[in-house]
């Protein structure tokens, strides 16, 4: 294959995986091979040798303009239906538009980055096309049919006139970045639609009826820029383009009709020529973009030498190319005549395919409070309207709200336009609460064109509380609550700068200076003035202890591990704990002394330090399959002892919830041991006060296991719920949060979660 015919061939490759409709077909001319002779032909400039080229590459360059045309008005009507303030759509698996608004409404742009368009309902043949583009609109009218009841304003868009420009609408795919196709144009866009009355289908369900579409393009200019996989450029251009789409649907006929009709003058620096290109073709109308059934028309070509290039569409298998009026050939009919020039949606279809390339989604949380007012309202703000009712609306998401999960109280549901409003009455209700959602498609249009669809949207979660949410200036690793300063201690994003926030703003009040350490453990020293962290010094890749002064946040010192074992760290009694199979260390963070002991604790999961005993420590152990061990372990002498027999495991099943299920705690106050999901008596680890046995109720179902122990307010948190440490009395449910989450209860009696997100406080009173 020549450069030439190479470079055709992944145009039209291109041209089609842009289309928006696509499909299986091929192009195949069955002429001989096309050859693009080195020197100019004098004496004809349409040849046998180019015909079939020329026809096609013509065709291919006015559906790149319809294309562009497609994408531009759906984003428009997106917008136009889309809820106040929301100004960027999603797309539905990478990028994104947004819409900046100059000095009036109608008057703006709409900036592509790297925006897929690929559903189930657009098949590109598997691959994901992609715009990044900056596009000038001034929208110079918009009508609406109000008349049309419950549809409303949802899309019954008539009219439409738009101004429309881009230096830079670039086509690509996932698949082949390094092909693309580069659109310069300048155009106005017109539509006129009407509508006729609503009908119902056989289920009792309204269908909206469009009666015809007319939609013109008249194209000033437009250029196009092809670079090809091997980086050959090459440009093109339209001038003076007028495309004229329309679709009828009469009443006679149970399917409406197509009609396009096409003028254009073309200049190829391809194939070195001028032509005007004038069309007519017609066809029944497929609602779904399919190809069409039996298609009619011809494309015609002529340039100043009166020569004549002439495409007739035979029937939907193939087209006849004519040169001069001579049967010269035959070609396979490419699928962009059935994805782009057959490819016009009337407006409700428009919205629905677009709004099925939009995933839903929040977009943010608020709360509302009035003063002396009990009533607390949760505000979930969508990108799309929504509703609560299970029936069809002039909405096209409808929201299920499920479980908010607080057992003494349901709040309240309200849906407006695009947000859901929960009101709690707190009076009755305190706590954590989670709400799930799921966003389904509700929307009909004439002949079922879509009828219902997830459109990608899957279900979601939202955890919040009656109470208090404060969101961290920054997305932080790790945090430590500092009772001394009620503040929070954190480790960056990127673990290697230390960071101080205020608790009630959740503004950042200091960090430390840029470190070569990647820190993984914060610990505090029993005054609280020191803050000390474990982490690899990368500039000697030596595992270390590092300590800072708390109040500025200045390093002191680094402390070098006498032995190598790291693999479980904890902050127990002013100490930090190191262990691994064969040795035992212990770390003083007051004299910041070292104690290594030479002792095989396998398979350790947890340690805590004994309060009725300082020469004594608790661990749990991974036993064997059948589940955790608590072992007591004597310093002095060096005694290992199992103190209790085997707790319950869940390792082996679905609702395995990792680390935390191996928490242990010691609450002094009330002499306990707390393991797992169990109560111990420490003077007799024989005897066992109770077990948590509850299960989560959604999938996957964890069993209830202990998070969390605070001594000072005597309160248990397992993943169900707030416990009285004393009586094991339920204080607060909770939904399920996530394992990694940081409990802590500061100053004002706040039980208080930082979720494994690492970017907001909830908490709630707990007196």
């Amino acid at each position: 294959m020549n450069k030439t015919a190479y470079l055709l061939a992944s145009l039209i490759s291109l041209a089609l995986l842009a289309s928006c409709g696509g499909g299986e077909g091929s192009e195949k001319i069955t002429t001989p091979q096309p050859i693009i002779p080195t020197l100019p032909v004098v004496d004809a400039i349409f040849t046998e040798d180019n015909a079939g080229d020329i026809a096609i590459w013509s065709t291919v360059l006015t559906e790149a303009s319809i294309d562009a045309a497609d994408i531009i008005e759906q984003e428009i009507i997106w917008f136009h239906h889309a809820p106040e303030n929301i100004l960027i759509r999603d797309c539905n698996s990478t990028g994104s538009v947004e819409k900046i608004i100059d000095d009036t409404e109608s008057s703006y742009q709409l900036v592509f980055t790297n925006c897929s368009y690929q559903t189930d309902i657009i098949d590109r043949e598997n691959s994901t096309t992609t715009v990044t583009a900056l596009v000038n609109i001034t929208q110079q009218d918009i009508q609406l049919d109000n008349s049309e009841s419950p549809y409303s304003d949802s899309f019954l868009i008539k009219g439409l006139s738009a101004k429309v420009s881009s230096t830079r609408f670039i086509i690509s795919t996932v698949e082949e970045p390094s092909l693309s196709l580069e659109l310069m144009f300048e155009l106005l866009l017109t539509s006129n639609q009407t509508w006729s009355a609503n009908t119902e289908d056989l289920s009792g369900d309204l269908v909206v009826n469009y009666q015809s579409k007319n939609r013109k393009l008249d194209i000033k200019a437009i250029d196009f820029k092809v670079t090809t996989e091997d980086l050959m450029v090459v440009t093109d251009s339209m001038r003076q383009t007028t495309i004229n789409q329309h679709i009828n649907a009469p009443k006679s006929n149970k399917y409406p009709h197509y009609k396009v009709d096409i003028t254009s003058t073309i200049t190829s620096e391809l194939f070195a020529f001028e032509t005007t290109l004038t069309s007519t073709v017609t066809s029944p109308y497929s609602g779904k973009g399919y190809a069409p059934q039996s298609p009619a028309g011809t494309f015609a070509l002529t340039n100043a030498q009166n020569e004549e290039i002439l495409l007739t569409l035979i029937t939907n298998k193939y087209m006849q190319l004519h040169l001069n009026k001579e049967l010269i050939g035959e070609a396979e009919t490419v699928e962009w005549t059935s994805s782009a020039l057959f490819n016009l949606h009337d407006n409700a279809q428009a919205l629905a395919f677009i709004q099925e390339l939009t995933p839903f989604k929040a977009i943010s949380i608020t709360k509302e409070t009035l003063e002396n007012d009990p009533v607390e309202k949760v505000i979930i703000k969508f990108n799309k309207k929504v509703s609560i009712d299970s029936g069809y609306s002039n909405t096209p998401i409808q929201v299920s709200t499920i479980s908010v999960s607080n057992s003494f109280y349901q709040p309240s549901i309200l849906a407006t336009e695009n947000n859901i409003i929960l009101s709690f009455d707190t009076n009755e209700s305190k706590g954590f609460y989670d709400i799930y959602y799921d966003g389904n498609y509700k929307l009909k249009t004439s002949e079922k064109y879509v009828e219902q669809s997830s459109g990608g949207h899957s279900v979601k979660q939202i955890v919040g509380i009656v109470g208090q949410a404060v969101t961290l200036d920054h997305t932080v690793e790790q945090v430590r609550y500092s009772s001394v300063y009620n503040h929070l201690i954190a480790i960056n994003d990127f673990n290697t700068v230390i960071k101080v926030f205020d608790l009630e703003t959740g503004h950042l009040i200091n960090a430390s200076e840029e470190t070569n350490i990647v820190f993984d453990n914060i610990c505090f020293s029993a005054d609280q003035e020191g803050i000390f962290l474990t982490g690899i010094n990368y500039d000697d890749y030596s595992y270390q202890i590092f300590s800072y002064d708390h109040k500025t946040l200045t390093f002191i010192e680094s402390y070098q591990q006498t032995g190598s074992a790291h693999s479980v760290i904890k902050c127990a009694a002013n100490q930090l704990i190191f262990v691994n199979d064969d040795s035992f260390e212990q770390f003083n963070l007051s004299t910041t002394d070292f104690v290594l002991t030479d002792i095989a604790l396998a398979n350790v999961n947890n340690i805590v330090q004994s309060p009725l005993n300082g020469n004594q420590l608790l661990y749990v152990s991974d036993t064997d399959d059948s589940g955790y061990e608590l072992f007591s372990l004597t310093l002095d002498p060096l005694e290992i002892e199992a103190v209790a027999t085997s707790l319950e495991d869940s390792r082996n099943t679905y609702n395995y919830s990792g680390g935390q299920e191996r928490a242990i705690f010691i609450d002094a106050v009330n002499e306990n041991i707390l393991a797992r999901n169990t109560i111990i008596k420490i003077s007799d680890t024989s005897e066992i006060l109770h077990t948590f046995t509850g299960e989560e109720i959604y999938f996957p179902k964890k069993n209830e296991h202990i998070r969390y122990h605070n001594e000072a307010h005597n309160i248990i948190v397992t993943n169900l719920a707030v416990y009285d440490a004393s009586t094991f009395a339920e204080l607060i449910a909770l939904p399920p949060i996530p394992a990694a989450s940081y409990w802590f209860v500061d100053n004002d009696d706040r039980l208080s979660v930082v979720l494994q997100s690492m970017d907001s406080i909830y908490r709630v009173k707990l007196y």
